[in-house]
């Protein structure tokens, strides 16, 4: 029997001010859902989501100091993560931040 591989999928939320963040139902809830969502509809490709989050509430898209997108790509560089889903289109991440191969 072949062992089947998985697409480990993490969710990247961001969000650039913090008004609305104390709400139970806050905007990262909902992009987290939305993520959750997409990668369920994948599982016919195998796609898995892991359980860690990857959260940046109150953090500008051109500030690359902000510690849930660092986490995110230390786990990518130590091969925990194969796919991230965001809600938002690539430069949602990083604002003129030009994609590497990690």
């Amino acid at each position: 029997m072949t062992e089947q591989k998985f697409t480990r999928c993490a969710i990247y939320t961001r969000k650039s001010c913090e008004d609305g963040l104390e709400q139970e139902f806050n905007s990262l809830d909902a992009q987290r859902l939305a993520g959750e969502n997409f990668v369920a509809s994948q599982i016919h490709e195998n796609w898995r989501l892991i359980s860690k989050h990857y959260d940046d509430g109150g953090f500008s898209g051109g500030n690359m100091n902000r510690p849930a997108l660092k986490e995110l790509f230390e786990d990518i560089k130590s091969g925990l993560i194969d796919m991230v889903s965001s809600t938002k289109s690539i430069d949602y991440l990083a604002r003129c931040l030009i994609f590497q191969r990690l």
